[in-house]
């Protein structure tokens, strides 16, 4: 119920039960106070139907950020969803195109952009794009230089691999030689990123080095349009953009939102666990059951260590639950590349609510935090 509704229905309320005290008291006839009876009913009657309970809708698309996006909200029309489905793709979609180091778009400067000119000149950028490149580079330290956004030499590698082999038996998968990924690694330092907040430009000091935000880009555009919709008076809704998911608000009915986290077991029927979510909250997932080929038995996933520049073997997923959206996408990168104690070394520099679930092969464990919200471990 909005706020306004809420005040107004306690005042009548209120008023209602001074009204019916007065009534008892007067020394009115029984048709009179059978009359004054009706009234009172007619008036809740009334205040009832004006109160249109709200609908959930929900519609997906598929063209941004390499994944299936779905935005979920309960509003009180279909065309008043539609309206903020509208926005929020095309906000995607913009925030996409900024992010992406891959393709270039006609009058748009984005992190391409200033790859192609790496020790050329500095480029003036959306404050968009550079608000997110500002904010990796402050993590770097934060999450012991695990989330590194200058390692787009390594990550640019690993990315033609997976794409040549898309499709191709496992007998015939090939993966770059180690001297290749050292070489590339020659340029990686996240000091030759040089930002100058004056004049909103980013300038690579390296020709060498590129940077990639795909550790942190897609959270922080959910973290970003979530808060549009906020300010856009949303009050229950969700974002669901492929492991990224962002509630916004409480659900009408009072329930807690549930959201199902992927089993890193792809054959199993099962979730690896379901989280009760009450309110405004992020969930993210790190895995290696996205985007990997197989050679030689081996799984070769995205998530990249900065020290072997091999797919990190620790885990098979770690899951993220905390209120920020990029926060919790950094940081799912991070902790997916780290030992327990590295885990719990990044955890300590951040002052959030920061709450973790990690998962291998053969055990599941999780910070205190959730004890209280997983389904499964509830019911066991």
């Amino acid at each position: 119920m909005h706020p306004f509704l809420f005040r107004f229905s306690i005042n009548l309320l209120y008023s209602l039960k001074c009204s019916i005290m007065v009534l008892l008291r007067k020394n009115w006839g029984v048709k009179m106070k059978k009359k004054f009876l009706i009234i009172l009913a007619l008036v809740l009657f009334l205040v009832g139907c004006g109160q249109k309970p709200k609908e959930k809708y929900s519609k997906m698309f598929y063209d941004t950020f390499d994944t299936q996006i779905q935005y979920l909200e309960y509003a009180e029309s279909e065309d008043k969803f539609n309206e903020n489905f509208k926005f929020v793709k095309e906000e995607f979609t913009r925030l996409h195109k900024l992010y992406d180091n891959y393709k270039n778009y006609e009058g748009i400067n984005n992190v391409k952009t200033i790859n192609d000119n790496a020790g050329k000149e500095p480029v003036k950028v959306d404050k968009d794009l550079f608000d997110l490149i500002k904010f990796s580079k402050e993590n770097y330290e934060k999450t012991l230089g695990k989330v590194n956004i200058a390692m787009g030499s390594v990550l640019r590698i690993w990315h033609d691999v997976r794409e040549n082999n898309e499709g191709v038996e496992e007998s015939k998968t090939i993966i770059p030689t180690q001297k290749e990924l050292e070489e590339a690694n020659k340029h990686t330092d996240i000091n030759a990123i040089e930002l100058n907040e004056k004049d909103m430009s980013v300038f690579i000091k390296d020709p060498e080095v590129s940077i990639d935000l795909g550790s942190t880009a897609k959270g922080y555009a959910v973290e970003f349009i979530s808060k549009k919709l906020e300010d856009k008076k949303i009050e229950s809704a969700s974002i669901n953009a492929g492991g990224n998911v962002k509630t916004i608000g409480k659900k009408p009915d009072g329930k807690p939102w549930k959201i199902a986290l992927q089993n890193p077991d792809l054959e199993s029927t099962e979730y690896l666990d379901i989280l009760d979510l009450d309110g405004t909250m992020s969930v993210v997932t790190s895995g290696d059951y996205q985007r990997f080929f197989m050679h030689k038995g081996k799984r070769y996933h995205h998530l990249i260590d900065p020290k072997t520049l091999q797919p990190a073997l620790i885990y098979r997923s770690v899951s993220i639950v905390t209120e920020d959206s990029g926060l919790a996408d950094l940081l799912s990168t991070a902790l997916y590349l780290s030992d327990q104690d590295e885990a719990k070394k990044i955890l300590e520099n951040y002052k959030e609510k920061i709450n973790v679930l990690w998962a291998t092969d053969t055990e599941k464990w999780n910070t205190e935090g959730l004890d209280n919200i997983l389904e499964f471990k509830n019911k066991n």
